[in-house]
């Protein structure tokens, strides 16, 4: 009779090597070679200076992710988490998953905190309101990286692509959720 493993081990390398680690949705604090039960886990991985990298682990074997994180002002890096599990398969890179009725024009938010609104399809943070100021992409850079809402300040410009499907294209002026955002007139 084989006996099944009920805990597998989840270690992270991050570079650079004295970034914060933080596993999100439990209680017990991250160390190398943490042993968890199969399932679903939310990492963080921070450093000052750097922007904040956030992984979704599916754990069902012992784990080992490479995670570098990406210098604030400097170029970004394509293929930063690599994974090797006990089968010793790995990928060159992670691509978050984001739910697939986001492509079809779908929109969810929940309240994540006071000021914050989360995106129940792509799991991404916003803000509820917008800057006042109108402001450059160096600038908007800066602010958002500098920003600190309700006991969170991992902020970064969204991508491109992030902003579109923030966008509500079946609306016009604003095309965002209002019952979410508030949008300075």
């Amino acid at each position: 009779m084989k006996l099944r493993k009920s805990k597998f081990g989840l270690t992270v390398k991050p570079y650079p090597r004295d970034s914060r680690i933080y596993i999100t949705n439990i209680v017990p604090k991250y160390r190398d070679g943490i042993m968890l039960k199969s399932g679903k886990y939310y990492l963080k991985i921070k450093r000052s200076g750097y922007y904040t990298k956030r992984i979704m682990v599916n754990l069902k074997s012992d784990s080992k992710f490479d995670v570098t994180l990406d210098r604030i002002g400097g170029e970004k890096s394509y293929n930063s988490v690599s994974v090797s599990g006990k089968s010793g398969k790995s990928s060159n890179s992670y691509k978050p998953k984001w739910d697939k009725r986001i492509y079809r024009g779908e929109r969810s938010y929940s309240r994540f905190s006071s000021n914050l609104v989360k995106d129940n399809f792509t799991n991404l943070i916003w803000t509820k309101n917008q800057s006042s100021n109108s402001m450059n992409w160096n600038s908007a850079k800066r602010y958002c990286s500098n920003l600190s809402v309700n006991g969170y300040s991992d902020f970064r410009l969204p991508t491109e692509k992030e902003l579109y499907y923030l966008a509500d294209r079946k609306k016009r002026y604003p095309a965002v959720d209002t019952s979410y955002f508030n949008l300075n007139e």
